[in-house]
């Protein structure tokens, strides 16, 4: 008997935590069109503007990924400066997020491809991301611990600072646009 009182006690557990998380996510699947923003990233010039700047991480080869939004340049020193200005023409992608997200807050967009994440917390971020995933693949769900979506066509809204989060494995062009805010960039207008 106290063997079935250990395992349901466990099971409680478990599920708390699953719903704890859940409530963390603020998980909020949102169906629209993306078709133009799509169309903006299939377009996109990735190898021009990354060419040479890949971190030296074996699991980044053949993975691109790119801030459209405000950025800081850390290895200048230099303060956030709007990314559009110094990319004028990039101003469509980040324009669309606005117009398909006209009520979320963000200040930068991070548009992917073929981006496999490892687990990882984005510290630098503030408050929840929106993360749309778009392309011709299978797999490559969100996942965090205790559980996944499917971002494929659909937008999920979660606290990417506090939750470790990573892509699965996928095969195909993925695409992904993250809407989030630096949090220095936060900071300095809160004060």
């Amino acid at each position: 008997m106290g063997e079935v009182k250990k395992i349901s006690h466990l099971i409680n557990a478990m599920l708390k935590l699953k719903l704890k998380i859940t409530k963390k996510l603020n998980v909020r699947i949102r169906y629209m069109d993306y078709s133009n923003l799509y169309n903006l990233l299939k377009e996109f010039t990735w190898d021009k503007y990354l060419k040479g700047t890949q971190r030296n991480n074996k699991w980044r080869l053949n993975q691109y990924s790119y801030n459209v939004g405000k950025v800081k340049l850390f290895r200048k020193g230099l303060p956030i400066v709007d990314g559009n200005k110094m990319k004028k023409n990039k101003y469509a992608i980040y324009n669309e997020c606005k117009r398909l997200y006209p009520d979320h807050k963000f200040t930068g967009v991070m548009i992917n491809k073929n981006m496999k994440c490892p687990p990882h917390k984005d510290k630098g971020n503030y408050g929840p991301v929106i993360i749309i995933g778009m392309g011709d693949y299978t797999g490559g769900e969100l996942c965090y611990e205790g559980g996944e979506h499917d971002i494929k066509n659909k937008a999920v809204k979660f606290e990417a600072s506090e939750i470790e989060h990573w892509v699965k494995d996928f095969t195909g062009d993925r695409y992904s646009a993250v809407l989030f805010n630096h949090k220095p960039y936060v900071k300095k207008l809160k004060s």
